[in-house]
């Protein structure tokens, strides 16, 4: 059978030091309701302290955020190709 990744993330940290994330690390942490920054690599408790910490944080840590966010689908009905100005929702 196949195996499963070890890691699940790996940041450069300043000075060009190496870290690495396990997901048993990131599984654990979810656990404790936490989700990891990928912009420095810390633990943060989901919804407001990582929005605290993302508007408070370094560019690196606001762009990898905004970039997931963006990243996610989009929960919007596909619009058809059809579809013209008058079958916008108010």
């Amino acid at each position: 059978g196949s195996e499963e990744p070890i890691l699940a993330h790996g940041i450069v940290e300043f000075g060009g030091a190496l870290h690495f994330f396990t997901r048993q690390h990131c599984e654990t942490q979810k656990k404790l309701g936490k989700v990891l920054c990928r912009g420095c690599g810390y633990f943060f408790g989901e919804g407001g302290p990582m929005r605290t910490h993302v508007q408070n944080a370094t560019s690196r840590c606001l762009d990898l955020e905004a970039a997931e966010y963006y990243l996610k689908a989009s929960r919007d009905e596909p619009v058809p190709e059809d579809a013209g100005p008058e079958d916008a929702v108010p």
